[in-house]
């Protein structure tokens, strides 16, 4: 039942679940959400984040706070890296003090964990060092999603069990909630309360199998068919430092490249002044063809 997958990569991701979120905002263009934070969770979702603790627990905390504010059926199930050193799994805590709505299902222990192959590489391949850690298998979920998976499959765990062999399950450790009610939960902040949920993200998946026709060259015709040969230039904020505005002068067709500075001071130290820089640099250096995003340079 999981539709959603949060923090991959483009390039990485499993073409069968509905939508994924990535952390690159470029990604966008290969039909990727950008920023799984930004919204609540809602649904079933697959989550592995990178293994940063600050990250790891932040996930937590929002997959928590979506299951306790989604009236919809919400569960993010996590996989998290087990530290020799419990005490600095910050994750592990929030966990355990609500286990209403967060449970571990189950652990693949570290002398069962294995890399795959590479299909490449260049010079001697490389010997991978043995795992120093387990991953958990952690489900944050509401009561709703719960009754949802068990309606739609009740032997779900069975079968999960069956096919991650290597794991050391709990055993039926997700059906003991009524014992668990006189746990203090986690309080979840009011602003997280007006937060969207993902499910624009879903919609915005329905786009994402379409087939594009090929452009047609008689209904898209380039504006300037040589392009290369201009130059281009713009005015760039680079830094924080006393002379922060330059300019930037570019060529495709020789990829030529210049950064000048626009020798402002002070109130005359301005974007416009390092646009028009920018113009006299491509004219001193003979390029009668200029493309600049200024249009008061222009003028």
């Amino acid at each position: 039942m999981v539709s959603k997958e949060k923090m991959v990569s483009a390039l990485n991701f499993d073409s069968g679940n509905f939508s994924y979120w990535s952390e690159r905002h470029r990604d966008i263009v290969f039909g990727a959400n950008y920023n799984a934070f930004a919204t609540k969770f809602t649904c079933f979702s697959i989550c592995y984040p990178v293994y940063d603790d600050t990250k790891m627990l932040k996930c937590v905390q929002h997959s928590l706070r979506s299951a306790m504010c989604s009236e919809l059926p919400t569960a993010t199930f996590l996989f998290l890296p087990n530290w020799e050193n419990k005490s600095i799994n910050a994750y592990r805590a929030l966990v355990r003090d609500n286990l209403k709505y967060c449970n571990t299902l189950g652990f693949i222990p570290k002398t069962k964990r294995t890399y795959a192959m590479p299909t490449s590489w260049k010079g001697v391949p490389r010997n991978f060092s043995n795992h120093t850690w387990s991953m958990d298998t952690i489900a944050v979920w509401n009561k709703e999603a719960q009754q949802r998976l068990t309606d739609a499959s009740p032997n779900w765990l069975q079968t999960l069990q069956r096919s991650i062999p290597e794991a050391v399950w709990e055993k039926d450790q997700y059906l003991a909630r009524e014992d668990t009610d006189h746990i203090t939960n986690h309080v979840c902040p009011q602003y997280f309360k007006s937060k969207r949920e993902d499910v624009t993200g879903q919609e915005r998946g329905q786009y994402a199998n379409v087939h594009l026709q090929p452009w047609d060259d008689k209904q898209f015709k380039l504006k300037c068919p040589n392009w290369k040969l201009w130059a281009y230039t713009d005015g760039s904020f680079i830094g924080k430092a006393e002379n922060f505005i330059d300019v930037g002068v570019y060529c495709p067709q020789t990829r030529a490249e210049c950064y000048v500075d626009s020798g402002g001071v002070g109130m005359t130290n301005t974007i416009t002044r390092s646009e028009l820089t920018g113009i006299a640099a491509a004219l001193t250096n003979k390029y009668t063809q200029i493309a600049t995003n200024s249009a008061c340079s222009l003028s």
